[in-house]
């Protein structure tokens, strides 16, 4: 769904990111809405988000290019 040219464009672009991120195992880092981060045993992946730029780091590269 393309929303555009309205206020509340943003908001559901971030709750669209949000799913599909939440689906792919990232939850939102409590301290910045716009960081998300997951968990596989001991590695972990983190995003963030800024408007539509999503740097990508974590402790494992078959993790972050598998993202």
């Amino acid at each position: 769904m393309m929303v555009s040219g309205l206020k509340q464009a943003g908001r559901k672009w971030y709750d669209t990111l949000c799913r599909t991120l939440a689906d792919l195992g990232f939850r939102v880092n409590d301290a910045d809405p716009c960081v998300f981060y997951a968990h596989d045993g001991d590695d972990i992946a983190m995003l963030a988000i800024h408007v539509d730029d999503c740097p990508i780091t974590g402790t494992s590269k078959d993790r972050i290019s598998g993202l």
